[in-house]
């Protein structure tokens, strides 16, 4: 919605609609599957908003998308596998004319992380479940 209004109201260019739909899928489910997560974990609805409120914050500040953001070794590493740093790459390559190759790394990331949350959420406890 918000890359739809940039695009309509500000005349904001993000590249081939084709491409962008793929990087926004990729971060929707990156999301999605980081709340199986957090579902797992925690036991109310209240504890739910507040756990996602904090790793949305934390992904977002750590992913670049409040202020840029630079480090080097093990740092840069782990910012590198961050899906919201990944989209924010994604559609820089994609404004620039970049196709579906040229995004293959941050949509493999985001992908990835997708993938890592599902496997992970699958072999926590369930503590909000009733016993």
């Amino acid at each position: 919605m918000l890359l739809a209004s940039g695009t309509l109201l500000f005349g904001v260019d993000f590249g081939s609609p084709a491409v962008v739909g793929l990087l926004v899928l990729g971060a929707a489910a990156a999301a999605t599957s980081l709340t199986f997560i957090v579902a797992k974990v925690v036991r109310t609805a209240e504890q739910a908003n507040v756990a996602q409120s904090i790793v949305a914050m934390v992904l977002g500040i750590a992913g670049g998308a409040f202020f840029p953001i630079q480090a080097s070794g093990f740092m840069a590493v782990l910012m590198d596998l961050n899906p919201v740093g990944a989209f924010i790459r994604g559609l820089g390559i994609s404004a620039g004319g970049g196709g579906v190759a040229e995004v293959a790394v941050p949509l493999m990331t985001m992908w990835g992380f997708a993938v890592v949350c599902v496997l992970v959420s699958r072999f926590l406890p369930d503590r909000g479940a009733k016993t």
